[in-house]
């Protein structure tokens, strides 16, 4: 005869197993958005910790906006500078400022002959840029957010919470799918392989030609910025500098009101003891008038890694 606790003994790992199969039912029948933004928002959230927050230190740096973590990826160098660990520290809007070279010479392994990579976009040295607002947000998130964000949150994704509205869309195939797909693919290196379907070459203009009529380059950011390049090779560490390349239209609208002098700014980064990298734009596509898509950016991360190999003596 069974007794109470017989069935207590069976009943709990009966139910656990149904809860089990529950939830597989509920991630497998979820509807999935035909949005890839709202798909990957948990691995965004996932790779800002993990660009900031690495695991280790390195030999080599790159330093600049998105881009930077766009346009240039750190595997697809390392191709090239072999042995040498290298690191994407680009951010959204991201500028050129003391609280990204603190942070970034605290990740810097001074032991072995180390590097900075400065991308110089003309937004990079406007006083809204240098506010640094995402770096500063992931640097002051509580060590329990930065814990989940890396390794429970890309797990739970599948159980992500509907709107009323988005599931009544799903069961009635009323779901309207955006004009473009913006697609990504993230890596804990710091790149974001990135490309925009179709592609809109004018769509980054009007929004960089406001953001200019109120932010301007900053001739305190740039004498900071030699200053820094001063500092850091009196510190034995080597400085490569570069201008993100973009669409013709784009880098006009930039020179013309951002205003940046490019001649300068490679004079600023040389006097100071920095090595300056010219690049040809016509190399590179760009699928939203701003960044490139990645096919390009794995062109421009080798061309990169060409230069550097090329301007100073072998990296480790």
């Amino acid at each position: 005869m069974k007794t109470p606790d017989t069935y207590l003994r069976y009943r709990i790992p009966l139910t656990v197993l149904v809860m089990v199969v529950l939830l597989l039912a509920g991630a497998r029948l979820r509807p999935v958005s035909p949005d890839p933004l709202i798909q990957s928002q948990a691995a965004w959230d996932q790779f800002w910790v993990q660009k900031t927050f690495p695991q280790g230190s390195y030999d080599l740096l790159l330093l600049g906006d998105s881009r930077l973590y766009r346009g240039v990826s750190p595997a697809i160098m390392a191709r090239t500078l072999t042995d040498t660990r290298i690191h994407n520290l680009g951010y959204s809007s991201g500028g050129l400022s003391p609280t990204l070279y603190q942070w970034a010479t605290r990740l810097l392994d001074t032991t072995r002959h180390p590097g900075i990579v400065l991308a110089i976009s003309p937004w990079t040295l406007t006083e809204t840029a240098a506010r640094q607002e995402q770096l500063t947000r992931e640097l002051s998130r509580p060590p329990a957010d930065r814990f989940h964000r890396r390794y429970i949150a890309p797990w739970l994704t599948p159980w992500t919470p509907l709107t009323p509205r988005e599931v009544y869309d799903h069961l009635a195939g009323t779901v309207v799918p955006p004009a473009s797909l913006y697609y990504q693919t993230f890596f804990p290196d710091g790149w974001v392989a990135s490309r925009l379907v179709p592609a809109d070459t004018a769509r980054a203009l009007e929004p960089y030609r406001l953001e200019y009529q109120t932010d301007r380059i900053s001739p305190r950011l740039v004498a900071a910025l030699g200053e820094q390049v001063q500092a850091w090779t009196r510190q034995g560490i080597r400085v490569w500098a570069f201008r993100p390349p973009t669409t013709r239209s784009m880098q006009v609208l930039e020179d013309e009101l951002a205003p940046y002098d490019e001649a300068a700014i490679r004079q600023l980064i040389t006097t100071s003891g920095g090595r300056w990298i010219s690049l040809d734009p016509t190399r590179y596509q760009s699928y939203d008038g701003s960044h490139l898509d990645s096919a390009s950016a794995v062109v421009l991360s080798a061309d990169l890694a060409a230069a550097i190999r090329s301007a100073d003596a072998p990296l480790p």
